[in-house]
């Protein structure tokens, strides 16, 4: 029990789905299932003066980071068209050179956060930054990431349940694809089916082999 530190209480962020289970050892999946899909990951919400990086774990935040960079002013004027041009085409430049030097501090800080420990990253902003977050992620090795449709004035409470959703999203995509390479190397020359009808109608005719029964 509790008293004799057995056990530890961890509170979760949702409630479990209602399960029974009738055996002489603990059934351990469903917990293990929950700590997968909670891992700790990162949501990058940016814009091309501020960045907010959440880092998320157990369902909730745990850190909020935020980086902000100095405003962009430059109102020297140019008189003639032709110098107009000129300056408007180097203006342009600089203001390029302005977001990239911010996107690259901000994901120097965030591998920073994942030197240790490689975790997911999720990163959102307005079309102005993320087709520049999308070039530089090539520096990011040894760590996945995807985007999310959200911007900098998204509230954290926001920035939370919708990466979530989208993580949890991710984790089953790779459980089933862990799945389906693992029935591939075990059935290789053999027939694979799935679905409870299929399954039971082969089963009736005695064309199962091998059976395998699992939670969703």
């Amino acid at each position: 029990n509790g008293g004799n530190n057995l056990y530890e209480a961890v509170p979760l962020p949702f409630s479990p789905k209602d399960q029974v289970f009738c055996q002489l050892t603990a059934n351990l999946y469903p917990l293990v299932r929950s700590q997968h899909d909670l891992e700790n990951y990162l949501a990058v919400v940016l814009d091309t003066r501020q960045a907010k990086i959440f880092t998320i774990g157990l369902g909730k935040i745990i850190e909020t980071k935020i980086i902000e960079k100095e405003e962009f002013v430059d109102v020297r004027l140019k008189e003639k068209l032709g110098r107009y041009k000129v300056y408007k085409n180097k203006l342009e430049r600089k203001l390029d050179l302005y977001i990239e030097n911010f996107v690259e501090e901000v994901l120097k800080y965030v591998k920073q956060k994942i030197s240790d420990q490689p975790v997911f990253s999720f990163f959102a902003g307005d079309e102005v930054i993320l087709p520049v977050v999308d070039k530089k992620l090539s520096g990011l090795k040894n760590s996945e990431h995807s985007f999310l449709k959200i911007d900098i004035k998204t509230p954290a409470s926001e920035v939370l349940s919708k990466s979530l959703a989208a993580f949890k999203k991710i984790k089953k995509q790779k459980r089933a694809q862990i799945l389906q390479e693992f029935l591939e190397h075990l059935g290789s020359g053999r027939k694979i089916i799935s679905g409870f009808e299929k399954a039971f109608e082969n089963f009736k005719n005695d064309n199962i082999l091998t059976l395998i029964v699992g939670l969703d």
